[in-house]
């Protein structure tokens, strides 16, 4: 019988393996420890990972660092910590990376689970439980990792395809989804928390921080809505992404969404290519829009509102420590020439750095509390800075009739996919449309309303 379970050690995560009889007597007890460390070398973040005898695993170095050298920090890291549960996994069950059969699959999803059968030779007990779309995720990487090393484990990559029809607005053709068999079902939970902000409800918020007298949350909050922007992208707005532009003859105000080097984790752009180095400020790469940066028109009131915050916050903070403004709200400047100026982060918190995706935050989850709005605490995807930009797509939807294919271009989504998935109705939504329905069919048919007496059967 083997034990498999989860320890805590510094606020991370060890495994003892036990070793025992059917009657319970414990031959063997063995604690497994991979380590992840991230030495940052310049500007570049590295994640090594390290066995129980602290050697690093160089392949996985080659795929964090160099694979994976032109992703997001967040992506690399999910990814190491991916890797470390896998390796654990190997050395704890004795098995090789090319080797595995599909009861270690099996037995690897138990692991990931935290939990398995209490039937069998096998046995998971762990502190970390994960959700079925959790493991799903550590599966995809675990796919990409051994197509990395040339590996073909047949158990994890085996799929079969279903077709579904209607996918494609323009064709309207059936598409051939492929589904690893491997995956575990997900599904919806019965009692979802709402995953975007109604129009009462962007209302009553915005009420909120007028009377809270917080010009910079009504500007956050309006760029979030209004716009679709995600919380990434605004608090890495600096002073020379707002700016006004000619479009057929026509002036228009505008945001430039990009990525500095000088930007912390907390303000990347999603979508925009990732910057490592001032260098890449001059590539042709950078200087291509939808690649190295995207253009977001906005409204003149909303021009206005950020320059009037700019005005106060930045001049407050200037008034009051001068250096510590230089210091810690300066960002890198993109425009490659010797008449640039100075350049800063638009968005300020009190004390005059740089606002913090930690300290927005905070505001944020008070502010809903205030309005009466639902927090989901246990599920990441109910995250309140991206329910605006859900409202963003389903206001377009009910209220515009947006065909999909503009909503596509106005959430500046690579596919029509990833837009579909910003259509989350709630059950009062969900209500309506069958009201609505059944409504209209009853205009259509009123005899349907009135009823109808049947004779009774003797």
């Amino acid at each position: 019988m083997i034990t498999i379970k989860e320890l805590k050690m510094n606020n991370q995560s060890i495994f003892m393996r036990t070793y025992a009889t059917s009657n319970n007597v414990v031959l063997e007890e063995r604690t497994f420890y991979y380590r992840l460390y991230k030495p940052k070398i310049e500007e570049y973040t590295n994640f090594v990972l390290y066995d129980d005898n602290m050697c690093a695993i160089s392949t996985a170095f080659d795929y964090l660092n160099i694979e994976l050298a032109t992703s997001s920090y967040n992506t690399r890291e999910q990814y190491a910590h991916a890797l470390r549960l896998l390796y654990c996994f190997l050395d704890i069950t004795n098995t090789k990376l090319g080797n595995m059969k599909k009861s270690s699959i099996d037995r690897l999803i138990y692991f990931l689970l935290g939990y398995s059968p209490n039937n069998g030779s096998f046995s998971v007990d762990m502190l970390t439980t994960r959700k079925n779309a959790t493991v799903n995720g550590y599966l995809s990487v675990y796919r990409d990792y051994l197509s990395f090393l040339g590996i073909n484990c047949a158990p994890l990559f085996d799929n079969y395809i279903i077709k579904r029809k209607g996918i494609d607005p323009i064709s309207e053709n059936s598409t051939d989804t492929s589904h690893y068999i491997s995956n575990l079902k997900t599904g919806t939970p019965v009692n979802r928390v709402p995953k975007y902000i109604s129009i009462f409800e962007f209302s009553k918020i915005i009420e909120l921080c007028r009377k809270d007298n917080n010009l910079l949350a009504e500007c956050i909050l309006r760029l979030l809505f209004q716009f679709g922007l995600r919380i990434g992208e605004v608090l890495g707005l600096t002073c020379e992404d707002l700016v006004e532009i000619e479009i057929d003859g026509t002036l228009y105000p505008v945001l430039f969404i990009r990525n500095r080097v000088s930007d912390s984790s907390c303000q990347k752009a999603k979508s925009c290519m990732n910057i490592y180095s001032r260098n890449q400020y001059n590539s042709k790469n950078y200087i291509t829009k939808s690649l190295g940066y995207q253009v977001i028109i906005i409204t003149w009131d909303i021009f206005e509102l950020l320059n009037e915050s700019i005005e106060l916050f930045h001049g407050k903070a200037r008034k009051h420590n001068l250096i510590r403004y230089n210091n810690s709200v300066r960002a890198d400047t993109t425009i490659q020439n010797k008449y640039a100026t100075d350049n800063y982060y638009i968005f300020l918190n009190s004390y005059g750095k740089v606002l913090t995706a930690q300290t927005w935050n905070k505001y944020l989850k008070n502010i809903f509390k205030l309005a009466g709005i639902m927090i989901d605490r246990k599920y990441k995807e109910a995250s309140l800075n991206h329910r605006f930009r859900h409202g963003f797509a389903m206001f377009h939807v009910q209220h515009r009739k947006t065909p999909l294919l503009e909503l596509k271009e106005l959430m500046r989504h690579a596919c029509i996919s990833s837009t579909m998935i910003y259509y989350n109705p709630t059950e009062e939504d969900e209500a309506k449309i069958k009201n609505n329905y059944v409504t209209q069919l009853y205009e259509l048919i009123p005899t349907l309303k009135e009823g109808y007496k049947y004779a009774q059967i003797k």
